[in-house]
């Protein structure tokens, strides 16, 4: 009902001599893109066109808020029928932008690109070349503020495209100056371009496994250091004992192993022979810090999953971890701690297991029984299946005691390969107690 009355006065003002003037109407047409983009359908076309002249104006300010409002109507034109009509001029004109002198138009254009990368995905791929290049020389200029944003948008690139960018010359563009600014950032700016290269390392895994170690090798580095300052820090009493250490970095290092575990799959034990991670996971889920903890039992299944015989000596170590915190206040570190040691169960020894295998029904029952988060639930479950998978003799006895929740929390998951190993383990438990 807004749009008869307020599209003439944005037609007007985008009239004006004013520059001022026409960035209002920018400005307004940006806010109603969202609640009016039906009604606005057969104006796109143009309204596109003229913001993406706009997006080349003299004016700073006017290329900035065009660049924003561009990316407001990024479903429409990453729509299917539309995108390859108009898409390549938005690409063309934003990526200019991108590289502005004036900071305020990066921060603009750049923002608007991560958001229109969510909505375009696969239709970016014939301009990946260009993408990655402009990014690559936007390594060079930016500073601070935008720079955190172009750490962003490299993620939600790796995320939206995938394996589209896993191809010599785009890696070879890309990827070099993003391990530069992980190696020379001293900052707290090191946070989100960990996130972005842990984006980076999921998708393109053993493509780049060459800069895996020396990555592994600083990961290493920052959670030792930070566990040496959390010793140094408890051992202080009183007023002197100051700020703690903070743990934002110790938890995405930890996550940037798991994204490397996660991409190089069956390879991880190729790094773990040049930088041995392994010692530092225990001492991380035993930290205080529940996002430590939880990082620390991602990993631990990673690994587990991925590199289990590289876990040697501290694989009962491990277990004996994982459940510990079966019960752990933290939803999120309880979840990832049950479902590390499902990917422990169907590999340890069942002399390992034996011991522990009521201690694991009692917690897993609990956690089936009286939780509501349902991720937990299915965890706990897909556990308990994997285990009928090595220690089906000991189940079977206590199937009486889990069976009904078990069923009724599985029937709710989703279908895949842990699904179908916990049914499998499930059927090896119910052949030896078939009465139950």
């Amino acid at each position: 009902a807004i749009l008869p009355l307020v599209l003439p006065l944005i037609e007007q003002r985008l009239g004006a001599e004013q520059w001022d003037v026409r960035e209002s109407a920018v400005l307004a047409l940006g806010a109603i893109a969202a609640g009016c983009q039906s009604s606005l359908q057969s104006h796109l076309p143009n309204v596109l066109r003229l913001l993406l002249g706009l997006c080349k104006a003299k004016e700073p300010l006017l290329r900035s808020i065009s660049a924003w409002a561009v990316s407001r109507f990024g479903e429409w034109i990453s729509s299917d029928d539309v995108a390859t009509e108009a898409l390549p001029p938005v690409v063309a004109t934003l990526l200019p932008c991108v590289l502005d002198r004036n900071k305020r138009v990066q921060e603009a254009a750049i923002s608007a690109f991560a958001t229109l990368e969510e909505s375009a995905r696969g239709h970016l791929h014939p301009f990946l070349g260009d993408i990655t290049q402009t990014f690559a020389r936007a390594f060079q200029m930016y500073q601070a503020k935008n720079l955190l944003i172009l750490y962003d948008a490299v993620g939600t690139l790796a995320e939206c495209v995938g394996q589209m960018l896993n191809n010599p010359t785009l890696i070879q563009t890309l990827v070099p100056p993003l391990i530069n600014k992980f190696e020379t950032t001293q900052d707290r700016s090191l946070v989100p371009c960990m996130e972005a290269l842990g984006s980076v390392l999921t998708h393109l895994g053993p493509s780049i496994i060459e800069v895996c170690p020396k990555v592994a090798q600083k990961c290493i580095y920052l959670v030792t250091n930070t566990l040496m300052e959390i010793q140094a820090y408890n051992q202080l009493q009183g007023q002197d004992r100051g700020v703690p250490p903070d743990r934002n970095l110790m938890a995405c290092a930890l996550d940037v192993l798991s994204n490397m575990c996660d991409g190089l799959k069956d390879r991880t034990g190729e790094v773990l022979q040049v930088a041995n991670f392994v010692p530092i996971i225990a001492p991380s889920c035993r930290d205080d810090a529940l996002a430590t903890k939880q990082s620390g039992f991602a990993l631990m299944g990673d690994l587990a999953k991925y590199s289990f015989q590289h876990l040697g000596p501290v694989q009962e170590e491990f277990m004996q971890l994982a459940l510990a915190h079966l019960s752990h206040a933290s939803p999120n570190c309880a979840n990832n701690a049950i479902w590390s040691l499902g990917e422990m169960c169907t590999k340890l020894e069942p002399a390992v297991l034996k011991p522990v295998v009521g201690q694991i029904v009692q917690e897993a029952c609990r956690v089936l029984t009286q939780s509501r988060h349902h991720q937990l639930a299915v965890n706990a479950a897909l556990s308990l299946g994997r285990l009928g998978l090595a220690s089906s003799q000991e189940l079977a006895q206590l199937l009486p005691q889990y069976m009904l929740a078990w069923c009724n929390v599985m029937r709710l998951a989703r279908v895949d390969g842990e699904k179908v190993l916990a049914f499998q383990g499930f059927l090896n438990v119910i052949k030896l107690n078939p009465q139950a």
